[in-house]
């Protein structure tokens, strides 16, 4: 970690290092090494240990200076983001607009999961959902662990996901996509309560 040495002075980051530190970040799960990856996020970014273990929705899980381990959204990069509150997040998604809404990296330990979470439609619901799970990383096994279509309903709907983390994905790609219908205007939807419960 040679590169800290000249982004971080005495436990401080200095202002031009605070755009790189995420980078490095990813730069490090990528290569695999995920404890180096998770202390920069910790002692300089931020963020509390406890946030790189939770799937919830947060300002503090959608720090950018916690990449990978917050959530990103790709999709609004060229707005403001979602709206925030109460462990929801709401997103317009525009005209003819599609891809990747929501993604982070996280470490769970490999075993069986129920992966919970709500989704409101709250406008016309002609929208495509799907969850994409991969493991990450230089000796990750190929397969893919999740590919679930969810249905986007008018008013709440609940899902409960079972999840397979395989021996040896130690590192997890989580990215939520959308595609809307052909045509269709506007359409906002409201993602919460995201948690993952180990089952036995």
């Amino acid at each position: 970690l040679d590169l800290v040495a000249l982004i971080v002075d005495g436990g401080h980051v200095f202002p031009s290092g605070r755009a790189i530190l995420p980078q490095l970040q990813v730069k490090l799960v990528e290569s695999g090494a995920i404890g180096s990856a998770r202390n920069l996020v910790v002692r300089y970014g931020g963020i509390a240990p406890s946030t790189l273990d939770t799937m919830a929705i947060s300002r503090q899980t959608s720090d950018p200076a916690g990449a990978p381990f917050t959530w990103a959204f790709p999709l609004l990069k060229d707005s403001s983001g979602p709206e925030l509150h109460d462990g929801e997040a709401e997103f317009e998604i525009g005209t003819d607009k599609g891809g990747v809404l929501m993604e982070r990296v996280t470490a769970f330990s490999p075993g069986r999961y129920a992966f919970l979470q709500t989704i409101t439609g709250v406008s016309d619901p002609a929208i495509s959902a799907w969850w994409q799970g991969n493991c990450k990383g230089p000796d990750a096994p190929p397969q893919a662990f999740l590919n679930q279509s969810l249905p986007i309903r008018n008013g709440i709907s609940n899902y409960r996901i079972i999840v397979i983390i395989p021996e040896g994905c130690t590192t997890q790609r989580w990215r939520f996509n959308v595609l809307l219908a052909e045509g269709q205007d506007n359409t906002r939807i409201v993602l919460g309560s995201l948690a993952m419960e180990r089952l036995p």
